[in-house]
C-alpha cells in the first residue's frame, strides 16, 4: 500500500470515504495481528474448534456475527497452521504446537 504513490482515500464497501488510507491500513493490521494473538492464545487454552474460539475471542461481536467470525477464525486457523503454530486432526479439532511460541 505505501508503494501506490498519492493515495489520499480509501472507498470501503461499506461506511464513509477514508480520509487517511495509510493510517486506516495500519490500524486494521494491528486488528489483525491481535484477533491472531487472540485466537492462538484460545487455542492454547484449549479451544479447540472455531466455535470455541469465537466464544472466547469475539465477546465483543454480535452472537448474530458469531457464524461472520467463525468464518475469518477458520482463515487465521489456516494462517496459524501454514506457520506452524497450531495443528488440525481429523475431526477438525485445533491444538497449538508446543514448539513454537510467539
Amino acid at each position: 500500500m505505501r508503494a501506490l504513490p498519492n493515495v489520499t482515500a480509501l472507498f470501503p464497501g461499506h461506511g464513509p470515504a477514508v480520509a487517511n488510507p495509510y493510517d486506516k491500513i495500519d490500524e486494521y493490521i494491528a486488528h489483525r495481528l491481535e484477533r491472531e494473538a487472540n485466537i492462538l492464545q484460545a487455542v492454547r487454552a484449549g479451544a479447540a474448534t472455531p466455535n470455541e474460539i469465537v466464544a472466547r475471542v469475539y465477546t465483543d461481536v454480535s452472537p448474530k456475527a458469531h457464524a461472520m467470525a467463525e468464518r475469518a477464525v477458520a482463515a487465521h486457523l489456516e494462517k496459524l497452521m501454514r506457520d506452524g503454530f497450531v495443528t488440525c486432526d481429523p475431526s477438525g479439532n485445533y491444538a497449538a504446537c508446543l514448539n513454537r511460541e510467539r
